[in-house]
């Protein structure tokens, strides 16, 4: 931008000699002939943009990271897979020249900063890590095992599925059966009071809605896996159900 007030603009995103040369012609239209460095118009030769440059650049390669004892987990984190993603390159650059064209796969990496520990995963999601963390969710829902639990047991053991990919899990699951077996509100009955406690009519009355899923839907799912298993014999198929408030 030049002129008055700097109501004049020249862009270009070639180089600063381009630049420099527009403005020349739109100050001297009838002088075609004339160039002009834009090096030295803009003054990018100067020394005090050089030192400028490398004051920058000391500055960057200076910087004081926090000590990973102080880093939050996000932070540790970040600087997690900053580390995996650069090692997992490192390695494919430099794997190839010892492996030649054969095809380098990471599948875990531990290392250890400070007293932290740490591992990577380099394993891309697949059937077997599926089947991993659905017996993850099995196991902490059959057992009661809460949240903060597991949190610490993954913590001391970096074998065991990470919290947050459990949790995940979980919510899939819970998406998967909610489409295939549907929860439908209904209105709870005012004489249902009279087959329960105080305690529960009380809170029929605060409440006034229920959920029901339908026996048919729970079949129509259950059916075809415990046979699949032979679970279920096809010549005598009886199922025996039991109704109660934990299902």
């Amino acid at each position: 931008m030049y002129g008055v007030n700097f109501s004049e603009e020249v862009l270009s995103n070639i180089s600063s000699t381009t630049v420099a040369n527009a403005v020349l012609k739109k100050l001297f239209p009838l002088n075609e002939k004339s160039l002009i460095s834009g090096v030295h118009l803009f003054g990018i030769h100067l020394m005090t943009l050089k030192e400028a440059r490398e004051n920058i650049s000391t500055r960057e390669k200076n910087i004081q990271l926090i000590p990973v004892e102080h880093c939050s987990k996000s932070t540790l984190n970040r600087r997690q897979h900053k580390f995996g993603n650069q090692l997992k390159q490192y390695v494919q650059a430099e794997g190839s020249k010892i492996y030649g064209n054969d095809q380098i796969i990471l599948k875990q990496i531990s290392y250890s900063v400070g007293n932290i520990n740490f591992q990577i995963d380099c394993e891309e999601k697949n059937d077997t890590n599926n089947k991993k963390l659905i017996s993850a969710v099995q196991a902490i829902d059959l057992n009661y095992i809460p949240r903060e639990g597991y949190q610490a047991l993954a913590a001391v053991d970096s074998n065991l599925q990470c919290e947050w990919a459990v949790s995940e899990q979980r919510l899939k699951i819970t998406i998967e059966m909610n489409q295939k077996i549907p929860i439908t509100l209904i209105d709870l009955p005012l004489d249902f009071a009279e087959y329960s406690n105080f305690e529960s009519t009380e809170i029929i009355q605060n409440v006034k809605k229920g959920g029901t899923q339908s026996v048919k839907d729970i079949l129509k799912y259950i059916v075809p896996v415990i046979i699949s298993n032979e679970i279920l014999d096809i010549s005598n198929p009886i199922i025996h159900l039991r109704v109660s408030g934990d299902g």
